[in-house]
């Protein structure tokens, strides 16, 4: 018996994309950079979701959705700078250890640099100085094949 919830591909070829791919036409603008962390960070809920009710062998031995996240984030690192912009988007202030997040305010993230968006002031300091649509490939990508080679 079906769930009735959306499948992973579904969801992020219909929610997902379109934001990542307005944002990737124009890196500098801020709001679309935003949207597209909220829909990558997106997938992870949603997948969580749907796997608990379809197809539960893939969270396996997960069990929890912050399990899940932490095995998504093992897998592909981008997903941590992503999810801590989404977080600033969210929330005005973001305050204690949650994940190791750092950021302070949504603003606080990037700078404009040669008509794209420079990261800085992350959790991971390993990711200052790179271009956020660089970040956004390779989480774009990531989901992309994870989506594909998990639910053939």
């Amino acid at each position: 018996m079906s769930s009735g919830l959306t499948p992973p591909r579904e969801h992020f070829d219909s929610e997902v994309r379109p934001p990542v791919d307005q944002f990737l036409s124009d890196p500098e603008v801020e709001w679309k950079a935003k949207c597209a962390a909220v829909a990558l960070t997106s997938v992870i809920e949603w997948t969580f979701k749907y796997c608990e009710a379809e197809a539960s062998h893939v969270v396996g031995s997960t069990g929890s959705l912050d399990s899940f996240r932490k095995a998504v984030i093992a897998l592909c690192d981008e997903i941590q700078p992503v999810k801590d912009i989404a977080d600033g988007v969210r929330h005005r202030f973001l305050t204690g250890e949650i994940n190791k997040r750092v950021v302070t305010t949504s603003t606080d993230a990037w700078t404009a640099d040669r008509g794209r968006l420079k990261l800085k002031s992350l959790s991971h300091t390993t990711y200052d100085g790179r271009y956020f649509d660089d970040v956004v490939r390779k989480v774009r990508d990531f989901w992309d094949g994870w989506i594909a080679t998990t639910f053939r």
